[in-house]
């Protein structure tokens, strides 16, 4: 058998068991050598492993595999800074494909040189630097910050929105505790409930769509940012992604994920609080903000550059 044939199996592997590389690793090579050919590199799991093991094994007898697992190395770790990119690949130029905030929990898996590839809140798989994180401590942390709080923390310039914390009371005053460990009063609570759910649930969480839109009016005048999650810049998705997590619901993180959640619904039917997603669902979502007419969204332009926040009006 030929190295193109093992080459084949690997993308039919691929195709089948991880055809979404934002959620799942398949970084495998194969290589022609003096004995035959040898697969070599990284997949999620054990089961992974398993299957392309046995594919490239009915493809020819001649392979020798040496694939790690990453989850092996799975260890759990939060952020000690504002917010951290998280990148497509291990380097500082590449591609952000989406933010993690202080105290957020992440899973650490294997790392390369100064980075540390993590599996993010809404299930993203990316590279964060590894002096961003630390082991947390134990604790419910079932609130989330509703509202940006510049120095906060000692050491970072700005806790954003959407930051998990724990609250409790300490002498009629609200005491705020991270996962990284630190605590800090503050006068004015700006937390709301948070449902713990990986992603959207039937649980319970309070959520209402007036909240949803509430949220999402925070982010007016923001600019821009592919990847972004703050008010510093944020994309499309991550607008939706906030404005339902800070009412206390999880969200995927991409566009063409969040289509894929509830029910269709017909235009005269919208709600506040619903969302409208554009033909090409890997670059647009909206907010519908009301429902009177002309119906009022909260989105952010496209196509890009340049990109400026606006209010859609749609008649």
């Amino acid at each position: 058998m030929t190295l193109p044939t093992v080459m084949c199996a690997l993308g039919r592997c691929e195709t089948r068991y991880a055809p979404d590389e934002r959620v799942v690793c398949f970084d495998l090579a194969a290589r022609q050598t003096e004995t035959g050919i040898a697969v070599s590199g990284r997949v999620q799991s054990a089961q992974l492993r398993d299957r392309v093991v046995s594919s490239v094994g009915n493809a020819t007898e001649m392979v020798e595999t040496n694939i790690d697992v990453i989850e092996e190395h799975a260890r759990e770790r939060t952020v000690t800074v504002g917010v951290a990119p998280v990148r497509g690949e291990s380097e500082s130029d590449a591609e952000r494909i989406t933010e993690i905030l202080y105290g957020a929990s992440v899973t650490a898996f294997d790392t390369e040189g100064a980075w540390t590839r993590v599996r993010t809140p809404d299930a993203y798989l990316g590279w964060v630097r590894s002096e961003y994180l630390v082991a947390p401590v134990d604790g419910a942390f079932d609130h989330v910050l509703t509202a940006d709080v510049p120095d906060l923390v000692d050491g970072v310039e700005t806790v954003y929105a959407g930051t998990e914390c724990h609250v409790r009371d300490v002498d009629s005053h609200p005491v705020i505790e991270f996962r990284t460990g630190t605590t800090v009063r503050l006068e004015d609570a700006v937390v709301s409930s948070l449902t713990n759910a990986a992603m959207v649930s039937d649980a319970d969480s309070g959520l209402t769509a007036q909240a949803v839109v509430t949220n999402a009016t925070r982010y007016l005048g923001t600019p821009y940012r592919w990847g972004g999650m703050t008010t510093d810049g944020i994309d499309c998705s991550g607008l939706v992604w906030m404005a339902y997590r800070l009412a206390g619901l999880t969200l995927p993180r991409d566009a063409d994920q969040q289509r894929r959640l509830g029910v269709s619904v017909s235009y005269e039917n919208l709600q506040p609080g619903d969302l409208l997603f554009s033909p090409d669902t890997s670059l647009s979502v909206s907010v519908v903000a009301t429902t009177s007419t002309p119906t009022e969204l909260w989105g952010l332009s496209l196509p890009r550059p340049p990109i400026r926040t606006q209010i859609w009006t749609v008649i």
